[in-house]
């Protein structure tokens, strides 16, 4: 049985359509599993979900119907604590994911192999002052003043509730990194 108050969901690569409803499975509950861990002893076999457009509104120029963000979701149903989810994004050459703000979820970027451009709300994140101020279109939000930031391999971009981020590659090698997302506590 579930406890329904929670309209929890899980994605699974049903199809390779890029944002599909059919990978968005409805559990309307947490899943109750009790060994105490996981191993995944290769995660390359865990199949991508595609998303066109990945939080880009109507109207924003990176809304394209190439703009294709790969999404390999490691760790969902199985976390009993607050993380949400934990997973691989692959932004691939000139695609992004777009720029959104997290209520009440706070997420972890840790960048894994190419380059790109992080962005943070102008006064998000710590030390960014130096970097370049931009206006980013927030998903649901509109414009917004946000750091232009360039990340590589061993790059970090925290967010908080409240906070906004997104990434663009401008680049012709694929960006790849993985995400923790978990609710505020």
């Amino acid at each position: 049985t579930g406890d329904n108050a929670y309209l929890r969901s899980h994605q699974e690569p049903r199809t390779q359509e890029p944002s599909s409803p059919e990978n968005t499975i409805a559990d309307s509950n947490y899943l109750l599993d009790f060994r105490r861990g996981f191993f995944i002893p290769d995660s390359s076999g865990v199949a991508p979900v595609n998303y066109r457009n990945a939080m880009s509104d109507e109207g924003s120029p990176d809304r394209r119907d190439d703009n294709i963000v790969r999404m390999r979701w490691l760790f969902q149903r199985e976390l009993g604590s607050d993380l949400v989810f934990f997973h691989e994004v692959t932004v691939p050459p000139h695609a992004v994911e777009g720029t959104h703000r997290h209520i009440g979820s706070e997420e972890l970027y840790y960048v894994v192999s190419g380059a790109g451009l992080a962005y943070t709300g102008d006064g998000d994140a710590a030390d960014t002052d130096g970097y370049p101020l931009v206006e980013r279109p927030v998903f649901g939000v509109g414009p917004v003043k946000c750091r232009e930031l360039p990340v590589r391999p061993g790059s970090v971009l925290y967010t908080k509730s409240g906070g906004v981020h997104g990434i663009r590659n401008p680049f012709d090698e694929p960006l790849v990194f993985v995400a923790f997302l978990y609710h505020t506590t």
